[in-house]
């Protein structure tokens, strides 16, 4: 839609650049589907992307950043959409749903001898993330049970 609206304003440059980004997006969501996992590397990127389309359709109504520690080590392997799954949950349950927008801060560090810390947080509205029913998105249900699988089959585990 919001590509639409960019051609129908005679905005061909950004039109052009978001339909690039969106083949990209898409390119990244097909290309590997029959693979459980990709580097964490990939799975940031893919975040990437999708928060750069969000923000062009929401425009003003929310910002993020990540903060990637030093000592982490992107080619590890993760599920497919681990990130985003808390990304999109923080973006349409938190931010995008309160008047005044809000922030998303995805902080991923390395813990000596534990693996990497994944931290997203967001400035939007209150969600009481023990009641699942209404604060998880089914992408996150989703992703328990990938989890739950992942772990299953991986020495390095990923707490609940």
């Amino acid at each position: 839609n919001s590509i639409s609206f960019s051609i129908n304003k005679d905005e061909r440059n950004t039109a052009y650049n978001n339909v690039g980004l969106f083949s990209k997006f898409l390119r990244e969501s097909i290309i590997s589907l029959d693979d459980f996992s990709r580097s964490l590397e990939e799975e940031i990127n893919y975040v990437k992307n999708y928060l750069r389309l969000e923000k062009f359709r929401f425009k003003e109504k929310f910002n993020y950043d990540f903060v990637i520690g030093p000592g982490v080590n992107q080619s590890i392997k993760v599920p497919k959409l681990i990130l985003f799954s808390f990304i999109e949950s923080a973006l349409k349950k938190g931010v995008l749903p309160k008047n005044t927008g809000g922030r998303i801060e995805i902080t991923i560090d390395h813990i000596k001898n534990k693996g990497i810390c994944i931290i997203v947080s967001d400035t939007g509205l209150y969600r009481d993330i023990e009641n699942k029913t209404k604060s998880h998105t089914k992408n996150m249900q989703m992703m328990e049970r990938i989890i739950t699988y992942f772990n299953k089959f991986n020495k390095s585990k990923i707490p609940p």
